[in-house]
Order: structure tokens, then C-alpha cells, then sequence
């Protein structure tokens, strides 16, 4: 299986994407005995990969799952001012995001280098959990249409459970459409002042301090790949 070459490094190197795309702009990365190029796939079963004059072998290591508590004020990318790479210690920045969450939204984020496995995650329709601050108390009537599930992009939005309290709201989604809770509680007339996710799948952010990360549990894991598993696509 092709895999791009940046990640290969990434992965048996330790080092970032970033660095790894810098050694090979450098010609410090060879590949069969020609020099790599930047954006190059390779197969780390038949191509033979040298870095900086070192024999580079694809690693047999166990798979990581995390859960990441992302801070506001950060992007989920590799590039750009102030993302989420420069809070998640250096050890883990080989990990990929599943999903993203907008600058201004906190909360649960999902960190592995299983990449199949964060596919399967983002191809189902298991449950994310939302809690949203509004601007002002929601109407009865804009409840209503919450409940129903409101259009967004001409479908409706596979909206779940629901807790209203005024200006505070619970909204469960089975999707990632992008920046569906902002984008439909503006549809209603509201600003969502705060916005943070509690929950991906089986998988709470509990205690766990705005920053830092953890590793997933054993039950969560394999919650999360029941849940995965069952989901409809």
C-alpha cells in the first residue's frame, strides 16, 4: 500500500510532517537511489528510503488513540499561525486529527495514527454531543425547528437528542457536516457565543484540562470501534 512519503518519515523518524517535507526540499531524502520529491507516495514494503545518508525502516509498532481537549484560538492543521501542533507535545505530533473543529470551538478531538481506522470514524454517523451558549434564550418556536432537524445545504440535519435551559443548549448530531451547529442555530437567528463538544461516540471530555490529552481507554476503544462498526454510512 502507497503511503505518502512525509508521513513515512513522520512515522519512523519521530519528527513532524513539516520537518520531514523540509528534508526532502533539502535532497537529504533519496528513494531507490534517486533523490525524493515533494509529494512523492511511496510503498514502505518494495522502496528502500534513505535520510540523510541512514537506512530508514518502516517501524511494527502499536497503534495510539487519543483524546484531545483543543483549546479555542487553534486551528486543526499542520500549517498556519497557531494549530493545534503547537500545543500537543512534540512525542504525539505524528498523531492525525479525526475531524476537525473550527477555531473558535473547543473540546473532544480524536488523535491516532491509525489511519484506517480514523476513515471508518469519519465515514459513520455515531454521535457527536454539542454544548452551545447562545446569544439569548431560545424561542419555543426555534426549538421546534431545532427538534425537527433543520435544512442545512438542502438536507436536513440528523439532529438528536436535545436539552434547552434558555440560552444553553444540548444538541446531539450524527454528523460533521462543516460548522453544522453554527451554521443552523444562525439559520434560526441565533450567534452561538460558545461552542464546545463533550462527546464523540463513546468518548467524553469529562475533567480532562482544556490543552492537555490522554490516551483512550480500553473500553473506549473498543466502544468506539462497536459503535463505528454498527453505524449506518
Amino acid at each position: 500500500m502507497e503511503i505518502r512519503l512525509n508521513k513515512f518519515l513522520q512515522e519512523n523518524l519521530g519528527i513532524s510532517r513539516r520537518n520531514a517535507d523540509d528534508l526532502i526540499r533539502q535532497g537529504k531524502v533519496i528513494v531507490d537511489g534517486k533523490l525524493a520529491r515533494p509529494g512523492q507516495k511511496i510503498d514502505p514494503r518494495k522502496n528502500k528510503v534513505i535520510c540523510e545518508g541512514k537506512p530508514v525502516h518502516p517501524r511494527r509498532r502499536k497503534k495510539l488513540y487519543y483524546v484531545f481537549h483543543k483549546p479555542t484560538g487553534y486551528i486543526c492543521s499542520r500549517r498556519g499561525f497557531k494549530t493545534i501542533y503547537d500545543v500537543i507535545p512534540k512525542k504525539l505530533q505524528h498523531l492525525d486529527y479525526v475531524g476537525r473543529l473550527d477555531v473558535n470551538t473547543s473540546g473532544v478531538l480524536l488523535l491516532t495514527d491509525d489511519g484506517e481506522f480514523a476513515q471508518k470514524i469519519m465515514r459513520s454517523r455515531i454521535s457527536r454531543l454539542y454544548r452551545v451558549e447562545l446569544n439569548e434564550a431560545l424561542s419555543d418556536d426555534a426549538a421546534a425547528v431545532l427538534r425537527d432537524g433543520p435544512f442545512l445545504d438542502g438536507r436536513r440535519v440528523d439532529i438528536g437528542a436535545i436539552e434547552i435551559d434558555g440560552r444553553n443548549v444540548l444538541v446531539e448530531l450524527f454528523e460533521g457536516r462543516y460548522r453544522a451547529v453554527r451554521r443552523m442555530f444562525a439559520a434560526l437567528g441565533y450567534e452561538v457565543k460558545t461552542l464546545v463538544r463533550i462527546r464523540f461516540g463513546p468518548v467524553e471530555l469529562g475533567e480532562l484540562p482544556e490543552s492537555q490529552l490522554r490516551p483512550l481507554t480500553g473500553a473506549e476503544l473498543k466502544e468506539l470501534r462497536r459503535q463505528t462498526e454498527n453505524s449506518p454510512a
